[in-house]
């Protein structure tokens, strides 16, 4: 799986696809008219340069230096030669062939993602884009049995549109975690086992969604849509120390895509800082637990 590039704040993914498609166009064309008698780096410097400047408006700096300002550019650009080699040509050729490669592939990743994000109302009313709304390890805990039942767009003022409740990696992996936990939270006065509640989530999410999707549907109590999506994490993927953090992070990535991107949790340290970064969140509260939820977490 392919992660999208990270982009510049406000940054509409589609316009940022049609920028990484015409750098590597123009990649491909100066390659192309590359000889032996070529100099070859001015050739290819005037095609960093030209594109340096859109590139810059949709990329943070760190992925300009993924997809443009390499190693390779560096060291052509500190030693610019006057004569034409036809060994040099060969490796501005190469470096060429690998911006055009990697500027495609960041664009098939932010069209595939906005595929995957886009919401077809067939009457043509709702938006045109999922929402999120990531739930934090303690929302699925306490609420894996009413993921169907609360009327989540009541809770956060939405009037329509699709709705997709997220699950980062991180938390189906604190799921886990926990059900090897001793502690025992009170839940409307009644003590519950919290290695209980994680078992019974991850149970739910394993008969969700299938082997190998990563998408299920939900009943919903709306005319609008409802999934369970789980946000699965690339194999180059690095977490941060901090899950809370790596929670945020998860939602973030998600802001160029979905409509809009809540964060539910019980965690005041969370809520404040998914709303540092706009993030607008959601605090349920205890009565929101079903009892058939307590009486199944019970301790004893």
């Amino acid at each position: 799986m392919s992660r999208p590039p990270a982009l510049r704040g406000g940054t509409s993914p589609e316009h940022a696809a049609r920028v990484f498609r015409d750098a590597a166009r123009d990649a491909g064309n100066v390659s192309g008219r590359l000889t032996p008698q070529a100099h070859a780096d001015q050739e290819y410097l005037s095609w960093a340069h030209a594109h340096a400047g859109p590139l810059a408006s949709v990329l943070p700096p760190e992925e300009m230096d993924r997809l443009l300002f390499t190693r390779r550019y560096c060291a052509t650009y500190e030693n610019v030669t006057v004569n034409a080699n036809p060994y040099h040509t060969q490796a501005i050729a190469q470096e060429l062939a690998e911006r055009q490669a990697e500027l495609d592939a960041a664009a098939d990743a932010l069209e595939k993602a906005v595929a995957e994000w886009a919401y077809n109302d067939p009457e043509g009313l709702a938006p045109h884009r999922w929402h999120a709304l990531v739930l934090d390890t303690n929302v699925l805990e306490l609420h894996h049995q009413q993921l169907s039942a609360l009327d989540w767009w009541q809770k956060l003022e939405l009037v329509e549109g699709g709705l997709r409740l997220v699950i980062p990696s991180v938390v189906r992996d604190e799921l886990d975690a926990h059900k090897l936990s001793n502690n025992q939270p009170s839940i409307n006065g009644t003590k519950a086992e919290q290695r209980k509640q994680a078992s019974h989530a991850v149970r739910l999410l394993n008969r969700t969604i299938s082997q190998g999707e990563h998408v299920a549907a939900l009943k919903s109590p709306t005319r609008s849509r409802l999934e369970l999506y789980l946000q699965v994490d690339e194999l180059d993927h690095r977490r941060l120390p901090s899950p809370d953090n790596e929670i945020v992070a998860r939602a973030l990535d998600l802001a160029p895509y979905a409509m809009r991107v809540f964060l539910a949790s019980y965690d005041n340290n969370i809520r404040f800082s998914a709303e540092l970064y706009g993030i607008t969140t959601l605090r349920l509260d205890h009565s929101d637990v079903d009892q058939q939820t307590v009486l199944a977490s019970m301790g004893g």
